[in-house]
């Protein structure tokens, strides 16, 4: 689909971002479930397979685990799959073919 590039207001900032994320949901979606959730799940694996039940230094690993899980995930996947989406928003918008690789 093409579109326009000129001066918008408000209301049309927020047609056009829905009528990019409607038109073009696999492809961000793709983007998404392809880095995000395969790297918090086998987070949440890692988890679940350092706890023993009722032995507290095992918890307490698991949530440092967890923590450093959490950091990496916010400081260096975060700001890569925002990039790769941006990116492939921008190339939705000016009409250039884009894939999830």
């Amino acid at each position: 689909m093409k579109y326009q590039i000129k001066q918008l207001g408000l209301g049309g900032i927020l047609d056009q971002a829905i009528s990019l994320l409607r038109n073009h949901f696999g492809l961000l979606f793709g983007i998404v479930g392809m880095t995000i959730i395969p790297f918090f799940a086998i987070l949440g694996l890692v988890q679940l397979s350092i706890i023993v039940p009722g032995d507290m230094q095992s918890i307490q690993t698991s949530g440092i685990v967890a923590a450093v899980g959490g950091i990496i995930g916010g400081l260096v996947l975060g700001p890569l799959v925002n990039a790769a989406v941006i990116h492939a928003v921008a190339s939705a918008y000016l009409s250039r073919p884009t894939t999830i690789g």
